[in-house]
């Protein structure tokens, strides 16, 4: 896993694509139990009941933030991986859509989904009245991630919601920054330079690297407060020492 904070920016869809080929379930969850050759009956209902209880924690959040009960028409999982939320989300909506740019992941979210989803790898032209997405943003370059995130909520229909996960900061081991009274070798800090001021030169990871990106918490509430959603409840979540937030949300009209 990338681990400094000059991230070199890549096609990482191609990196989910080759993930999604080899470790599907592993991809979503990276717990040595989801791996392919421990994948069982048990492992993968242990799998889909965390997003069973990921949802209800989720739509409980919602109706303290609203006060109303928590269903809807359309939802959307930007991001579904193997459908492990977009699997929960069918209990809180009419219809659900899973996104996905990994083949792989899809064919996993189809064979073991309940039927109740939709899964496709083509942007849906819908609106719709919950878009979530979560562990998701933070594996995509933060101007492309950017990009998207303007695409989503320009699909959020109106009293729609918002479960969004982003990753804003992380801890100085994260950063290649050392501890106080260590120093940081020549050649660990010339790496550094050089994949900041000279990442053409710098090796590419391999295919199936999982990457991390962090974004700017200001601009994530701009963009949001200027698609209509004026209130928010903000969630820490510490991964590692990548350090993220779950928004809650609301568009006002």
């Amino acid at each position: 896993m990338s681990q400094d904070a000059e991230t070199p920016v890549r096609d990482t869809d191609m990196d989910w694509r080759e993930i999604g080929e080899s470790e599907p379930f592993w991809g979503v969850l990276t717990h040595p139990q989801f791996r392919r050759e421990n994948l069982n009956a048990e492992s993968l209902a242990a799998f889909y009941a965390s997003g069973v209880g990921h949802m209800a924690e989720l739509a409980g959040i919602f109706e303290r933030l609203t006060g109303e009960r928590f269903h809807v028409g359309a939802a959307l999982d930007f991001g579904c991986g193997t459908g492990r939320l977009a699997e929960a989300m069918a209990g809180y909506a009419v219809a659900v859509t899973g996104y996905d740019i990994s083949p792989g992941m899809l064919e996993a979210a189809r064979k073991h989904g309940a039927g109740r989803v939709s899964y496709t790898g083509d942007m849906p032209e819908a609106m719709f009245d919950w878009i979530n997405s979560y562990i998701v943003f933070q594996h995509i370059p933060t101007a492309r991630g950017l990009e998207l995130l303007a695409t989503l909520l320009g699909k959020l229909a109106p009293r729609g919601y918002v479960s969004l996960h982003f990753t804003i900061y992380r801890d100085a081991v994260h950063r290649g920054v050392a501890p106080p009274g260590v120093r940081v070798s020549l050649v660990r800090r010339l790496a550094r330079w050089l994949r900041r001021e000279m990442p053409q030169l710098m090796p590419q990871p391999p295919a199936g690297t999982v990457m991390m990106y962090d974004y700017d918490l200001n601009l994530l509430c701009e963009m949001l407060n200027r698609a209509g959603i004026d209130r928010m409840l903000l969630v820490h979540e510490d991964h590692g020492g990548h350090h993220g937030v779950k928004i809650f949300g609301r568009k006002e009209a």
